[in-house]
């Protein structure tokens, strides 16, 4: 009966510990395939406030891409929105996107709250309604900061928080 016991013992943890191993393989192969995911912008296609469309294929040619993936009842996305909306003199040969997967209701809230929609011309707020974005570059926290290069490469990346000289000092070649 001990025998058995500790057999079944044995055959079990054998199981929890390959289990746990696939787990864990599993894990480092999405976390590098996000990892290779973000290092070129990829093609998207989201909604605009006006009910429109904003791909990729949108973006000014040879300009430098920021993106801010945020959420409207954030308090450190709002923040963030507000100084990039203050600095926007510094990214007039720049591409920037405001992406959240927040309700559309909530975009359009947030826009008016922050004194963005006269600044729509400069900076473009979208809504990624099934959330692919975050999914496809693996976000975590907001606001996460992504900055491409002219090349659509990525230069940088930052989660939470990101200083605006940080930003500028990255989008200049």
């Amino acid at each position: 009966m001990k025998k058995t016991i500790a057999l079944l013992l044995t055959i079990a943890a054998l199981v929890a510990l390959v289990f746990l191993s696939v787990s864990i393989r599993k894990g480092y192969l999405h976390k590098r395939s996000v990892e290779d995911n973000r290092q070129s912008l990829p093609e998207f296609d989201f909604q605009d406030l006006a009910g429109g469309h904003f791909s990729s294929r949108d973006l000014i040619a040879e300009q430098p891409t920021l993106i801010v993936y945020f959420q409207p009842d954030c308090g450190h996305c709002q923040y963030e929105v507000e100084v990039i909306r203050d600095s926007l003199h510094l990214f007039a040969d720049t591409n920037v996107l405001l992406v959240s997967d927040g309700a559309i209701e909530e975009l359009r809230e947030f826009v008016s709250a922050h004194n963005l929609f006269n600044h729509l011309d400069t900076l473009q707020v979208l809504h990624d309604a099934k959330g692919r974005f975050k999914q496809f570059l693996g976000m975590s926290k907001v606001p996460s900061v992504f900055i491409y290069d002219a090349e659509r490469k990525l230069v940088r990346h930052y989660q939470g928080e990101t200083k605006i000289e940080a930003i500028i000092k990255h989008l200049k070649p």
